[in-house]
């Protein structure tokens, strides 16, 4: 995420700014372009942005098929997992990969263990305030030009 939040300034002002797509053809005149025609379709510099970004996410998706799911435990920890036979040692005799096999019980046994986790508990509360400093933030954006609007007029 922070490699696709540190290309997409760079990629959006590239093709905001070098793109010209169908605009150039439309100011040039040119050929083959139907500009009075209703309902045409043209690839402008918008519509590529939404374009590399369908890419982007179509290929992000390819890429997860290609990942395996593992469990990195230490050998003195679980030393029930080493009689399963699904042990790699990766060379370090404290470190040990094993495959990912899901905890087998029932739905509300999973959410009590979860509920009843602290970090569980922290987590919910910071996404409560970030959620409600957004919501705060959207209000003023919504009403903040209408007020300003009135008080200016007043003035």
């Amino acid at each position: 995420m922070n490699l696709s939040a540190l290309i997409s300034g760079p990629a959006v002002d590239m093709l905001t700014i070098w793109y010209r797509g169908s605009d150039a053809l439309r100011e040039a005149g040119g050929e083959g372009h139907d500009s009075g025609r209703e309902g045409s379709w043209s690839l402008t510099s918008y519509r590529a942005i939404i374009l590399t970004g369908i890419i982007a996410n179509f290929i992000a998706c390819m890429v997860t098929f290609t990942m395996r799911e593992i469990k990195v435990n230490t050998a003195a920890a679980n030393s029930d997992d080493e009689r399963d036979g699904h042990e790699y040692s990766n060379g370090s005799p404290s470190v040990r990969v094993s495959t990912f096999v899901p905890a087998k019980a029932s739905l509300w046994k999973i959410l009590r263990e979860t509920a009843s986790t602290k970090s569980f508990w922290r987590f919910l509360v910071v996404c409560l305030i970030t959620l409600n400093v957004r919501m705060i933030f959207r209000h003023l954006d919504a009403t903040l030009p209408k007020y300003l609007l009135q008080q200016l007029v007043l003035i």
